[in-house]
Order: structure tokens, then C-alpha cells, then sequence
């Protein structure tokens, strides 16, 4: 009796058995306010069938996104798309720690009894457009709002000056540790300037004021790219302090 119960223990344990693998292909980032994120994900490998749904989940690297609503799915030819909606209020902070050129990403299906039905993940680079559709200019338009652009004639050339905000859509406070910019025609570069900085309140905006005195060097830039009629802009990047050190977000303003 005592050696059968031992030969049982020694008997290797069946392993789980393991749920299919998918390949996230593509992510379409849409803005539907200041406070939600909509995303659909593409994934190639697995078709199914599945049975009923009851939550999912994602991950970017060791982050738990938070998730709204249930899960909206459909079989395509090559694997499944996914419908996700992300509340920016409710992201953790550890979202600071995450490299955007390199970000694991997870996303599963699970059934009513919380076990995995399907998994797809992938390593992204955020900055590369074919992998991952960003809404630039709705971006921009949410989170850069320019409030005033003056550009007027002055006794010893031009003034310049623009008063913008930054919106921070976090339940958590940000740090720009500097801000720096250029104003531009085009492709012609007619200033370059710099800002020490601010510190954004979770859901809040903060003002940056830009001015600048062009003198007359900079104002024969100036009139020539208003002859041409190329658009003025103001460009630049706020450097965010994160765990992992400085990272650049970068903006473009342009006037009414």
C-alpha cells in the first residue's frame, strides 16, 4: 500500500493544458475625448471558435491597463479583432516606466470561470505608423490648446508671443523638466527657444508662455516665409520626468 501511493507520487503531473497563441498585428489608436482611448487591436493566428465571453484583460509590460466595458470581438480571416476602450484617468503611474520603443503587450480573452480562452501579444514600437495608427493632429488638438499668437511689428523688428496649455489626462501628477521649441515656415526654422519647465496637477492643464523679440536677421526669415505662403507653426517637445529617466513628447502648434 505504502509503495503504490509512492510509485503514484513519483508519477509525472499532466501539465495545464495550454490555451492558443495570437499575434497582435496592428492597433488603431482612435480619441474619443480628453478621457477615453479607443482601440481596436488586429491579431493573426487563432480563428476560433470560442465559447461565451466574459472579460479580458491588458497588459503592457508588467502594467494592468484598465479596460471599460466587456469584450467586443470578431473573427476575421487571419485571427480576431478586438474593440477595447481605455479611461486615461484610471492608467497607473507605472505607465511612466515602460519603454514606448520596445512595449510588451498582452491581451486576453477569458470565459466565465476567469480562464484564458486566447492570448495575443507582441513587442511594439508605439512610434512605428504601420504597426501602430496614431491620431496626430487629433492628439495635438486634445492635449495642446492654443489660446493666443500674436505676431506684430515692433520698433526694432517683430514680436512673437503664443500663450498655450497642456492638458495631463492622469489620476497622477506629471513633471516636465523643459520645454523646447522652435518657430517655422515650412521647413525654414525662424527661431528657437526654450521653457524651464512645469508641473502638471492630475486632470489639470498648465499655461507655458512663449515670447521672443525677432530681430532684424530673424525678421528677413520671416518675410520671406510669408511671401511664400508657407504656415507658421511652433513646434517642439516636452521632456517628461519618468522613473526610467527624460522622454519626449513632441507638439505642433499652428495659428486660426
Amino acid at each position: 500500500m505504502t509503495a503504490g501511493l509512492l510509485l503514484l507520487l513519483a508519477l509525472p503531473r499532466p501539465s495545464p493544458t495550454p490555451f492558443p497563441q495570437a499575434t497582435i498585428d496592428h492597433l488603431q489608436v482612435e480619441l474619443a475625448s480628453e478621457q477615453l482611448v479607443e482601440v481596436t487591436l488586429t491579431a493573426r493566428g487563432w480563428q476560433g471558435p470560442w465559447g461565451p465571453l466574459r472579460s479580458h484583460t491588458l497588459v503592457a509590460g508588467t502594467v494592468n491597463l484598465p479596460l471599460e466595458g466587456g469584450p467586443d470581438v470578431q473573427l476575421t480571416a487571419e485571427g480576431f479583432e478586438a474593440r477595447l476602450s481605455l479611461p486615461l484617468p484610471l492608467v497607473p503611474e507605472a505607465i511612466l516606466e515602460l519603454d514606448p520603443n520596445r512595449c510588451p503587450l498582452r491581451y486576453s480573452l477569458l470565459d466565465a470561470q476567469g480562464r484564458v480562452v486566447v492570448a495575443a501579444s507582441a513587442t511594439l514600437d508605439l512610434g512605428d505608423r504601420e504597426t501602430v495608427a496614431l491620431p496626430v493632429n487629433r492628439i495635438y488638438q486634445l492635449f495642446f490648446r492654443l489660446d493666443r499668437w500674436r505676431v506684430e511689428p515692433s520698433l526694432t523688428g517683430v514680436g512673437f508671443s503664443a500663450l498655450f496649455s497642456v492638458l495631463n489626462p492622469f489620476s497622477f501628477p506629471l513633471t516636465v523638466r523643459r520645454i523646447q521649441y522652435s518657430l517655422t515656415g515650412g521647413e525654414t526654422v525662424i527661431w528657437e527657444g526654450r521653457h524651464p519647465g512645469l508641473r502638471l496637477p492630475p486632470q489639470r492643464r498648465g499655461d507655458v508662455l512663449v515670447e521672443a523679440e525677432l530681430g532684424l536677421d530673424h525678421l528677413k526669415e520671416l518675410v520671406g516665409v510669408l511671401a511664400s505662403s508657407a504656415s507658421l507653426a511652433l513646434r517642439g517637445q516636452l521632456w517628461i520626468q519618468t522613473p526610467a529617466g527624460e522622454k519626449a513628447v513632441p507638439f505642433v502648434l499652428t495659428p486660426p
